[in-house]
């Protein structure tokens, strides 16, 4: 109960700092990649040290990729499971103190259907709540990036990608 309260003030900061931390990572991916693409052009005159360092900075985000990510959604279960927990108690106190009259009213189905199904539903969605920050700024970010290579054809990519979502929401 105590930990659930202190969370905006304790886990937020660490929440922002890994969402900055993914979303760097996410966009210098794609970005360091089409540099080490464009450096094996014949006109291109890069050095090859450059491009071991492109290669090597690709390398390097997938680690960090690795090394982050199991950390983070550990934290994001712990999160959702204390949501879960507070919440089947809040259910669990709001039962005991109903009256007779309600008590006919509610089944016992209907209780244990919120106590096992509905509540577990913060698990996943609590997990990838961040993803709904950073998925609105990743497009965005990549559309700057795609409008300054491919100008005006970049809006039919965007186009798929926004007619894909509601099919993928099904």
């Amino acid at each position: 109960h105590r930990d659930l309260h202190s969370f905006p003030t304790r886990r937020s900061s660490d929440l922002w700092i890994y969402l900055t931390f993914a979303l760097t990572r996410r966009v210098s991916q794609p970005l360091l990649v089409r540099e080490l693409v464009k450096s094996f052009a014949d006109s291109s005159d890069m050095a090859r040290r450059d491009q071991y360092l492109f290669a090597g900075g690709i390398i390097f985000a997938t680690f960090l990729a690795t090394i982050f990510f199991h950390p983070s959604f550990h934290g994001g279960f712990i999160v959702a499971m204390r949501c879960r927990v507070s919440c089947s108690a809040l259910i669990y106190r709001k039962v005991l103190r109903l009256s007779k009259s309600a008590h006919h009213q509610t089944t016992v189905g209907q209780i244990v259907n919120l106590l096992s199904n509905d509540v577990n539903r913060f698990d996943l969605n609590l997990l990838f709540l961040p993803f709904f920050v950073m998925g609105p700024l990743q497009l965005g970010i990549f559309m700057y990036f795609l409008w300054d290579e491919f100008g005006v054809s970049s809006l039919a990519g965007l186009g798929i990608v926004l007619i894909m979502i509601p099919i993928q929401c099904k």
